[in-house]
Order: C-alpha cells, then sequence, then structure tokens
C-alpha cells in the first residue's frame, strides 16, 4: 500500500474542437493501432506474452467505441468520457500498476488542448528500475503518440507536444485506486 507514483505529463494544442478530436482517441488500438510506433507497442505485448500476461490481448470489442471494463489490447477502460476523457490501466505484467490517460478541452486561444498522462507506481526495486529504464522510450512513445492523434484526427499540432508535469508526484493515486 502507498508509495510514490511517477507520472510523464504530455500537452498539445490541436488545430481542431475537441468533439472532432475524440473520434481519433476512442477509436484508438487494436486494428487501427496506436497511430506510431507500432512495432514497439507489438514487441511490449510479445515481452508481455513471454512473462505469461495477456500480450496486445484480444484488441477491441467494438473498432470506434469504449466503455468501461473493456480490453483494449494490453491495456483496460477505466474511464471513457466523451469528448473529455480516456483513462486506461496497464493488464501487461509489469513491476507496478500503469494507468495511461488522455484528455481534451477546448483550448483558451481556439483548438483542443491535448493531455496525455502516464503514471506508474513501482514495486521495489525492479519497479523503480523499469521507470527510469523506460523514460527515454516513453518519451518518444508519447510525444509520437501525441502527434498521431492530430494525424488520425486530421488536424493539425498548433503547439507541443511538451512535457508539463514533474518526474514523479507523490501522493498521487492511480484510477482505480492503484496499490
Amino acid at each position: 500500500a502507498g508509495g510514490e507514483v511517477y507520472e510523464m505529463r504530455y500537452e498539445a494544442r490541436l488545430a481542431a474542437a475537441p468533439e472532432a478530436v475524440w473520434p481519433a482517441v476512442e477509436s484508438i488500438g487494436g486494428e487501427r493501432g496506436w497511430y506510431f510506433a507500432d512495432v514497439l507497442w507489438k514487441l511490449r505485448g510479445f515481452i508481455d506474452r513471454l512473462m505469461g500476461g495477456v500480450g496486445l490481448g484480444p484488441g477491441r470489442r467494438d473498432p470506434a467505441c469504449l466503455l468501461p471494463g473493456d480490453a483494449l489490447d494490453c491495456w483496460r477502460v477505466h474511464a471513457c468520457e466523451p469528448p473529455r476523457r480516456l483513462a486506461l490501466l496497464a493488464a501487461m505484467k509489469s513491476p507496478g500498476e500503469g494507468a495511461l490517460e488522455i484528455e481534451l478541452e477546448p483550448a483558451p486561444a481556439g483548438g483542443t488542448r491535448l493531455v496525455l498522462r502516464a503514471r506508474f507506481q513501482p514495486r521495489g526495486l525492479a519497479g523503480l528500475a523499469y521507470w527510469w529504464g523506460m523514460y527515454f522510450p516513453h518519451h518518444v512513445l508519447f510525444t509520437g503518440l501525441v502527434k498521431g492523434l492530430a494525424r488520425a484526427a486530421g488536424t493539425g499540432v498548433l503547439d507541443g507536444p511538451r512535457r508539463v508535469a514533474p518526474g514523479n508526484s507523490p501522493g498521487c493515486r492511480l484510477p482505480g485506486g492503484g496499490r
């Protein structure tokens, strides 16, 4: 119980309204892929399968609609609040608990403010080694994912993506309670 939750957070401003961006968010994964470096997502799924996990799992129940509890590749949908928020919990084997969240809101200067937040609550030294060992690959993956979401939505990136959060967030809880 307890422990720190580490967080990487990226923000970008997209040229379209949240309602225009949302379909790309809600249709992520499955046959469509993750909009950037799908080979890395598949590699992670393969490694997870070797470790006795779900791998990329069953894909998706529906190609365009997500509901809480749905499997989404190696994730489980925690919350789906169109056109505002998608929260996923990691279903893959790892030395900790992970979550990925995408939030959309109208930007003050027009368009959409997109926030991608990855959280990880490590278990022991292996969890800390995983977090810091994957820090740079996750940075590349998440900035690419933000740009890929914009492309999939048929819109441009006006600003960002840029990393805006500190490396850890003491006291922060994962969706669903974490450990």
